[in-house]
């Protein structure tokens, strides 16, 4: 090999310090250019090889390399250093020219601008091979590189040459040579080259080979070069940004990290029952950052910001949000209360959003859209971000400040495209309308109450553990437990199993001795520690049997046929609504004197119905709310019962809940108003149906100021008038309560004293007689005493 000594001296003009050349003497590049086969004069320097070419301004022993150059080799200005003169054409200098199968350059600014610059992988690519085609470029080495009038200092990262079958078994034995010009056309001549390489057809590809034949004779080197190779118009060059927040560049090479953790599964995470919701999440937030950032642009389109999750208390909402940030190769999310915002100190609230958002405000500065997303976490947002204005002039306006406060980083000039907020609340109507548009918590996903299918997930989940461990017996049924758990949310499942453990626990207990030691090995959970704990855990959206099986403790009377009509009436009215895809709205108004037995009608219809929600509305419930409290009472009930598949609500009393007095008269319009609103109010969603009965005593008032005409029925609950149907109430509970001889109740039947009476007032005259009679045996003078009593 040639080899020269120059001193290292700077370039002549900024021109050649772009072109990764290194300048010799004209005299000099001509003679080595005649020692040399190929076209190009290749010298190495240090750990760099570079292209050399002639220039007159440069001295006889000189060689002028750039800032860039030097840098990387550690040269200083007027060092001596030895050049290794490179023959491509050389079967020894072969390994030195191996084409580079893919490179990454790392890409910054010599001068920082003051905006952003985005700049597109595709023609810089094509720019940088122009420029440096057929240059050796080694790992780590700096290259300055203009492209559209911007001065680009670029770093080689991750060098890989061309896959060779053989190069690895060339790298170990080494190469022999045979420098003996007069056996040229010896068969045991070492003949070792490249062939075709730059000639691919598949840029996603390369496949060379090495001609190797072995000679006895010549020399015997060891050598790697695995960290630099040739630059071909066919190797893959991938630009990288510096993260410094002044220059992006849009690559279609690398591929963007999936967002989504490959052992991604609900069950692990402790969810069930919201599969559906998970599946619109998932498309309408994390869809689209799958994709390329050039893609997006491509779609002209941004990221979904925000989202709210709403729903009834207790059906995972925040063990959603929680969980999403383990699901997501994403920053830790920032999980904070909506009242921990709040600061008593003038500007604190404020300033505690502001710092919500300054990691992502950070990382994008310095990353632009390359960054990792930001999960911000809000629970009960309903607390920070009410309406504006809704505080009044006594308020602070502080809530209203932290509204426009976070109205500005989601959605304000400088907006961020590297976050995602997840609100949760009970109460979505109150938080503020701005925040609900796109571009802002623009996803609202309600968490609903799960069916059957997602309670039988959510009980596997819970007893999991007890199935691993055998703690389960086998006569414990899922998918029967799940049958009996209507309208129970996720947390009220979860406590269910708790409450269900506890009787196991306590069968175990020796409550004489409690420190009598304990088999902790022998617990057995069982069926019939679930149906005790079914029994004593309520779900906050059920059916108040209490209050039906206490209305219906003197049970239901059939005093003939004219109770049977409005039986059969009802029950017909309740088919129609379960069975009739049409019919999601059904209101049925009772009505009739006094103690005719309306709302044990209403109860007994209740029971019959079946249905997972059913609530009373009654006076009892209001005594102390205020005008406008008795109003968000009524519309919070007939919220809840939208949020189930089929409800039944009974507004029991109705003149009583709007305050209805004879004299004036008077009552209350507010609530008048609400009520006929809310009673045509039909569910929004399909499979949403919901049955309204009311009871009134007031008919003709009602009918006066329009809530009759509201109701789909009315039905009057007659009195008693004719005796086969006083009879019928006399003897319903002879021979069990009391003894009411037949005889005795044709003679009082036959007096014509009793005409037109309640079927309450008739009951509780048969009690007082009962206790009145002696040996509970009643007589026609004692049921007509206590008659005239009453």
């Amino acid at each position: 090999m040639v080899t020269v000594n120059l001193s290292c001296c700077k370039l002549q003009s900024q021109e050649l310090a772009l072109t990764n050349f290194g300048f010799i003497n004209n005299n000099l590049y001509s003679k080595l250019k005649k020692s040399i086969k190929s076209n190009e004069v290749y010298g190495e320097i240090e750990n760099l090889i570079l292209i050399l070419k002639g220039d007159n301004n440069i001295g006889k022993e000189e060689i002028a390399l750039n800032t860039c150059q030097r840098e990387f080799t550690r040269i200083q200005l007027r060092e001596k250093i030895q050049i290794t003169i490179l023959d491509k054409e050389s079967k020894e200098n072969i390994l030195y020219f191996i084409p580079l199968d893919s490179i990454e350059i790392e890409v910054s600014l010599f001068i920082k601008p003051d905006r952003l610059i985005e700049l597109s992988d595709e023609d810089m690519e094509q720019f940088f091979k122009n420029e440096f085609c057929n240059h050796i470029l080694t790992e780590g080495q700096i290259l300055a590189f203009k492209y559209n009038d911007i001065l680009l200092k670029c770093i080689i990262k991750n060098v890989k040459v061309a896959d060779f079958d053989e190069l690895k078994n060339v790298n170990k034995i080494g190469l022999t040579g045979n420098n003996n010009n007069n056996n040229n056309n010896n068969n045991n001549n070492s003949t070792f080259g490249l062939e075709g390489y730059g000639k691919r057809a598949d840029s996603n590809a390369i496949k060379y080979k090495y001609q190797y034949k072995n000679n006895s004779g010549g020399n015997m080197y060891e050598n790697s070069l695995s960290d630099k190779g040739i630059l071909f118009e066919n190797t893959i060059c991938i630009f990288r940004s510096v993260n410094d927040g002044k220059l992006y560049i849009e690559s279609k090479k690398v591929l963007k990290q999936n967002i989504i953790k490959n052992d991604f599964n609900f069950e692990k995470l402790g969810i069930g029952a919201l599969d559906e919701e998970f599946k619109t999440i998932f498309r309408r937030t994390f869809a689209s950052r799958i994709y390329p950032n050039y893609i997006i642009k491509q779609l002209g389109i941004k990221h979904v910001k925000g989202m709210i999750l709403y729903g009834p208390p207790g059906t995972g909402k925040t063990l959603i949000a929680r969980q999403i940030g383990k699901t997501l190769n994403a920053r830790e999310p920032k999980i904070v209360n909506g009242p921990e915002i709040l600061n008593k100190y003038v500007g604190q609230s404020e300033e505690n959003i502001r710092n919500l958002f300054k990691d992502a405000e950070l990382e994008h500065k310095q990353s632009g859209d390359n960054s990792l997303l930001h999960i911000i976490i809000l629970d009960e947002i309903d607390a920070i971000c009410r309406q504006r204005g809704s505080s009044g002039s006594a308020g602070t306006g502080v809530n209203d400040s932290v509204v426009n406060q976070l109205l500005s980083k989601i959605d304000g000039v400088y907006s961020l495209n590297n976050i995602l907020l997840i609100g949760m609340t009970n109460r979505i109507d109150l938080i503020d309308e701005a925040l609900l548009r796109p571009g802002r918590f623009e996803l609202h996903i309600e968490i609903s109450l799960p069916n059957k299918e997602g309670r039988v997930q959510i009980f596997n989940i819970h007893t999991k553990n007890m199935k691993d461990s055998n703690k389960l017996s086998p006569d414990v049924n899922i998918l029967e437990l799940a049958e009996k758990t209507p309208n129970y949310s996720g947390a009220e499942i979860e406590g269910l199993v708790r409450n269900t453990v506890s009787y196991a626990f306590e069968r175990h207990i020796n409550f004489n001795n409690l420190t009598t030691p304990i088999n902790a090995d022998d617990i057995m959970i069982t069926r019939h520690d679930f149906l005790k704990a079914i029994k004593e855990t309520k779900p906050a959206y059920g059916s108040e049997d209490d209050i039906i099986d206490n209305l219906l403790s003197n049970g239901i009377i059939n005093y003939g046929s004219e109770y049977e009509n409005i039986e059969n009436t009802c029950k017909l009215l309740i088919k129609q609504i379960i069975d009739n895809n049409n019919t999601k709205l059904m209101s049925i108004l009772f009505y009739g004197k006094y103690s005719t037995g309306k709302t044990t009608l209403a109860a007994y219809l209740a029971k019959c119905a079946h249905f997972n929600f059913t609530k009373f509305i009654t006076p009892e419930n209001l005594i102390g709310y205020t005008e406008g409290g008795k109003i968000n009472y009524i519309n919070k009930i007939f919220e809840d019962a939208y949020k189930t598949p089929i409800s039944l609500i009974i507004l029991d009393n109705i003149e009583r809940l709007i305050d209805y007095s004879r004299i004036g008269p008077r009552f209350s319009n507010s609530i008048l108003q609400a009520i006929m609103v809310l009673i045509k109010k039909k569910p929004k969603k399909e499979n949403q149906k919901i049955l309204i009965i009311a009871t009134t005593s007031e008919y003709n008032f009602m009918k006066d100021v329009g809530l009759v005409q509201n109701f789909l029925i009315n039905i009057q609950v007659p009195v008693l008038k004719n005796k086969n149907s006083i009879r019928k109430v006399l003897l319903d509970k002879n021979g069990t309560d009391y003894i009411f001889p037949e005889q005795e109740i044709e003679k009082i039947l036959d007096s014509n004293i009793i005409k037109d009476i309640a079927i309450k007032n008739l009951l509780m005259v048969i009690d007082m007689a009962s206790e009145a009679a002696h040996d509970k045996t009643i007589t026609s003078d004692v049921f007509l005493r206590a008659f005239n009593d009453c």
